[in-house]
């Protein structure tokens, strides 16, 4: 193939030869910074099409382009132009984490293995535009996979292998990859790091991830997923060795790299092909000095921008050849480093601080080869401290080797402060000037200001340059806030920065809540937030503190709950969580726990008081005339808007209901009371006393009315949002239409459907069927509370309405014992007992109508009465519903009817005649909670863990009403919904002989020469797993979705804002039949699950179990 290539200035090998020289030339880069870069660009990058424009856009509005007409492949520039020159060249060497365990790869076999990986993606399904996501150790293949993406035009996603299933699970689905690349295993140190369990956690819950691509670098035998694996060395065999690379727009998109964010949610920063690889190339060149003869040890790791920029794309863009080391500077021995650079002849060694710390601890008797070939030695990731520098220069470089020690960051792509080999006099532990093109300054933290000559302050950039990240992936305005909006016009790099009187740049660290921990940048608040779900920390707070070896350490200062937990206990505990959250190398290195202080003293105050009537019956005889003036009932009015201006319009009042209506009794009758006591003689008759009393209480509700109806409809802070116009006013509206016809999630569809993605449902309610609500509103991240409907039980709080999110996790953590592995495993015996039974019925009913419904109901609920309570309901035995189900129906109903009028419920509960019903079926619950109680089951079940937690400690009365409304939940949560689930899935399986078939063909072959149900067999029918996706979602469990409150400061979801303290909802049924997510979404296609993914297009918003930090309910 031909490539646009022009060579229109001096070679570019001309790097400055000292100082002055440098100076020169740095002026013109940046007086014309366009015509500079341009010129390099032709120079150093092969083109399809060469660009006419420049750049275009600027820092303020956050829309920097560069070359954009230009077409280039990155794939072809690193490999192809120097394989069709020079194909025995060496392009990699591999060195294992065990000694002589490597091999060597020429540019020619780079090639043929990165086309025949780029067929495979392709016939995995991946296009152009396409993420991927790659999570492998540091290894060859890692290099293959990232430039296979690029040759067919995907964009690759590369997330360190240190980090934990959470956190990679999060960079799955906020980069909506369908393919990720893993391995069997990874080696480092020795020890085995499970690659391949990691992504199969991970992918629990990324159920858009159709192929997951594994290589075979171990050979361990790893878990299997037949459906969605694949072996990468059996599928790259059967392909040809070369492929066309893909011609890309100068402005496409090259890779995301996710980095940590003073938030705490880690920032996808989205880097384009043209920009990066000239960033990588030039700086490479001028910085390195490096030439196509020479060998490059980047000890980086591909996870970072390091290894993207430095140990992949420069050296394979300058011809010359790369050392991948998948081990640690330290195994098998601390001469590790050095026995590579002197076997291999390298010439660049470019480590961090860290490694160097390490190493220089380690004594100098490690360093016994010559390593004569090494010309230069590189620093990066922070700041190098003075005496390391020394000692590298001294020691490592026996005085010959040139120091650069370097400053970027992921957002730069490539350097933007360094020294240009040769030409720059150095400074231990300075990383000296700007970079040609780069216009760096130093601004005042107050005022925003340049501050010029020797000054300290934070570091900027003052115009834009190509390789920088154009955004911040779906989140620009995130983009934006983080790096241009603080310090308008200027690129804000978030550390602070000295420069001194020669305008050499000293970098002092971060000025942000990110800290640099052996040159991986963490967030504290992400820290903070990992710590705060562990049972013993009420409060916590992570800060960075200066550490010999890391260069930055997080310690962790932590506020106890329990101050009878020994320190030892809560600090392991509290390192487990964090690498469980975020990875190992983000555990704090110490914690800060101080004894809780001894709690004050209550103290009595008592409060006085005196009550005296005085002779003033005359002049309350006289007000009676001005009480009953229109004056008065216009002030009685008044007051009822101040009344609920300041306090009904603000916070929750549905719990407070009886004692509203109580106040209001008790206020009315002492002010009848007052006027006729104080009344002269027979002045005043409690006829008279009950009418201007009555006229002034009607007068103040019409108050409170009218503010009321006035603010909802015209000044409410939800006004902007469409729905019916009567929804405005008041929850009665939505009432009506759930009466309708009891289907609620319908009218709600149709709403939307005429109003769009937010509709008003009530005075403070949307309804919101949008796929950036979901991660919003119920992410693992979102600042969302649980609504006012999770009063409906009051005063019995079960688990699941626990809106305290520190109570629901101390609670949660029993639950979880009662519903672990091993204890579901126990519970498997009784299950299959239940089921045989059921089964049973079905066999004696063939040939006979059945109500399915019914049968299932009475499965699901004697399977979860018996692990609630010790014993089945017996209805499964008798055939007819047993009282707990039938008032458990119509509770549900009523619930569901008036779930949006909650005020009502406390009248229901406290007035006699409607209470029945409702003080029977709780009077049942509480004895069968005492029967349970007092037996001693053979055999363990869930509430015996709720009840051993229930005994640990004296019990209140409230504690008494909570156990009560867990057994309840017991019963209901893994009863109701899952018969409703099983009836939707025998409807559509009705409705789809086809699909029946397919099923039962599956179902038969996986349980071929078994005995009855095994649920390790039950794993592995994935057509199964297929149809119930299919039927969920159809049939969500709550179709209407759970209720939600967000946070005081407001919410903001995709580009739309919602006002804080709004209750918001997502329908399920709503959203998983939209055409924006699901192709021919009112069909029931199982095959969207496997074969035909294209007829999904968001499989994030599918979480018929919700998401968030607990994502697998007891139904589930």
């Amino acid at each position: 193939m031909s490539a646009y290539n022009v060579a229109d200035e001096p070679d570019i090998d001309d790097i400055p030869k000292n100082i002055e020289e440098y100076r020169m030339i740095y002026e013109k880069s940046i007086k014309d910074p366009e015509s500079f870069w341009a010129g390099k660009a032709r120079k150093l990058l092969d083109w399809y099409q060469d660009f006419k424009t420049i750049r275009t856009g600027n820092f303020r509005d956050g829309d920097n382009a560069w070359f954009q007409e230009g077409r280039l492949n990155a794939s072809y520039n690193c490999i192809d132009r120097h394989a069709t020159h020079n194909p025995e060249k060496v392009a990699v060497v591999f060195e294992a984490d065990e000694v002589n365990n490597g091999r060597k790869i020429t540019y020619s076999q780079l090639l043929h293995d990165t086309c025949r990986l780029s067929y495979v993606l392709k016939d995995l399904g991946v296009k152009k535009g396409d993420i991927i996501c790659i999570y492998l150790p540091n290894i060859y293949e890692a290099l293959i996979a990232m430039l296979a993406c690029s040759r067919i035009g995907a964009v690759h996603s590369v997330v360190f292998m240190g980090f934990s299933a959470a956190a990679l699970r999060d960079r799955i689905l906020d980069g909506r990859s369908k393919i990720v690349i893993t391995a069997d295993e990874g080696r480092r140190g020795g020890k085995a790091v499970p690659t391949k369990a990691i992504v199969n956690e991970a992918l629990l819950q990324c159920p858009l991830v159709t192929s997951c691509l594994v290589l075979k670098h171990t050979g361990s035998s790893v878990p299997w997923c037949p459906s969605r694996d694949v072996w990468w060395h059996e599928e790259a065999r059967q392909w040809p060795a070369y492929i066309a690379p893909e011609s890309m727009s100068a402005e496409d998109p090259l890779f995301l790299l996710y980095t940590s964010g003073s938030t705490g949610k880690p920032k996808g920063l989205m880097h384009t092909t043209a920009g990066f690889l000239l960033g990588a190339n030039i700086t490479t060149k001028y910085v390195f000095g490096m030439q196509n003869t020479d060998v490059h040890f980047c000890a980086g790791d591909i996870g970072w921008i390091t290894g993207h920029t430095y140990l992949v794309c420069g050296p394979l863009l300058v011809g010359a050849t790369t050392v991948v080391f998948e081990g640690t500077p330290a195994y098998p021995s601390f001469s590790r480093y050095w026995d590579i650079v002197e076997e291999h002849h390298v010439t660049h060694f470019y480590a961090a601080p860290t490694a160097l710390r390490i190493l220089k601890r380690a004594g100098d008797s490690h360093i016994t080869v010559p390593m004569e070939n090494l010309r230069v030695l590189g620093s990066i990731g922070e700041p190098i401290a003075p005496e390391v520098w020394k000692w590298y220069y001294e020691t490592v470089g026996r005085k010959r080797a040139y120091i650069v020690d370097t400053y970027f960051q992921t957002e730069t792509g490539c350097h933007v402060i360094s020294p240009l080999v040769g030409s720059i006099p150095t400074k231990p532990g300075c990383c000296t000037v700007p970079f040609l093109g780069i216009e760096t300054v130093i601004l005042d933290p107050i005022l925003g200001h340049e501050l010029d000559g020797p000054a300290e302050g934070l570091l900027a950039i003052k115009r834009p340059w190509p390789s920088m990240a154009r955004t911040v992936w779906r989140a620009h305005e995130r983009y934006m806030d983080t790096y241009f909006n603080e310090f308008p016009g200027y690129y804000f790099t978030g550390d602070g920065a000295f420069r001194d009187e020669d305008g050499y740049y000293w970098i002092r660290g971060r000025v942000d809540d990110v800290v640099n921990v052996s040159g991986h940048r963490l967030s504290t608040a992400e820290i903070e937030a990992s710590l705060l779900e562990s049972p013993y920390v009420a409060e916590s707070a992570a800060v960075g503190v200066k550490d010999e070896i890391s260069g930055q350490a997080v310690v962790a200062y932590i506020s106890q709950k329990d101050a009878n937990t020994d320190a030892a206990t809560i600090s392991a505990a509290l390192i487990h969580q964090v690498r469980k959250d975020i990875g190992a190398f983000a555990a704090p290195k110490a914690f800060r726990i101080p004894k809780n202080p001894h709690p004050p003293h209550n103290r009595a105050h008592p409060l006085h008081s005196s009550a005296a009537r005085g002779p003033c019956r005359f002049l309350l005889s006289t007000a009676m005339n001005c009480l009953q003036s229109l004056t008065a009932r216009a002030a009685a009015f008044a007051a009822g808007v101040a009344t609920h201006a300041v306090g009904f319009r603000h916070g929750e009042w549905d719990l407070v209901t009886i004692s509203l209506i109580w106040t209001f009794i008790v206020l009315h009758t002492s002010a009848i009371a007052a006027l006729l006591y104080l009344s002269p003689g027979a002045a005043v008759t409690p006829l008279n006393a009950v009418s201007v009393v009555g006229a002034l209480g009607l007068s103040s509700c019409l108050g409170i009315w009218t503010s009321m109806l006035v603010y909802r409809g015209f000044f409410h802070r939800l006004c902007r949002f469409q729905g019916p116009f009567l929804a405005r006013f008041s929850n009665f509206y939505v009432t009506f239409l759930s009466a309708r016809r009891l289907h609620l999630y319908e009218e709600v569809y149709h709403l939307h459907k005429k109003y769009g993605d937010v509709v008003r449902l009530g005075p403070s309610e949307l309804s919101i069927s949008n796929a950036d609500a979901v991660t919003a509103i119920h992410g693992p991240q979102s600042k969302c509370t649980k609504g006012p409907w999770y009063n409906a039980l009051h005063p019995r709080i079960s688990l699941q309405l626990i809106r305290d999110k520190s109570e629901h996790t101390r609670r949660r953590r029993v639950w979880d014992q009662g519903f672990s592995a091993k204890a579901l495993r126990e519970y498997e015996p009784r299950v299959t007992a239940y089921t045989d039974e059921l089964l049973s019925h079905f066999s004696n009913s063939e040939g006979k109508p059945i109500n399915v419904t019914d049968w299932f109901n009475f499965y699901s609920f004697d399977v979860m009465g018996d692990l609630a309570w010790g014993k089945s309901f017996g209805m499964l035995q008798h055939g007819e519903k047993h009282y707990f189900m039938k008032s458990l129906h119509a509770d549900m109903k009523n619930v569901g009817l008036f779930s949006h009028l909650l005020w009502l419920f406390p009248i229901f509960k406290a007035v006699p005649i409607l209470n029945y019903e409702h003080k029977r079926f709780w009077k049942w619950v509480h004895a069968q909670v005492n029967e349970r109680k007092e037996m001693t089951p053979d055999r363990p079940d869930v509430f015996s863990w709720l009840l051993e937690d229930f005994n640990s400690r004296k019990p209140t009365y409230q504690d008494e009403l909570n156990l009560n409304g867990d057994a309840y939940l017991i019963a209901v949560a893994g009863s109701d919904t899952t018969a409703a689930s099983l009836t939707c899935l025998f409807y559509q399986l009705s409705l789809h002989p086809e699909c029946l078939s397919i099923l039962q063909k599956e179902t038969d072959e996986g349980f071929e020469g078994s005995e009855g149900v095994d649920t390790a067999l039950l794993g592995k029918l994935s057509y199964l797993n297929f149809v119930i996706n299919e039927s969920l979602r159809l049939h969500p469990p709550v179709p209407s979705g759970v209720q939600r409150m967000t946070p005081p400061q407001g919410l903001t979801v995709g580009e739309m804002f919602i006002p804080g303290n709004t209750i918001v909802q997502i329908p399920s049924h709503t959203l998983y039949r939209d055409e924006r997510y699901f192709e021919r979404p009112d069909e029931f296609l199982p095959e969207r699950w496997t074969t035909h993914p294209e007829l999904v297009k968001n499989a994030a918003v599918f979480a018929p179990f919700s998401t968030g930090k607990y994502r697998l309910g007891i139904g589930q």
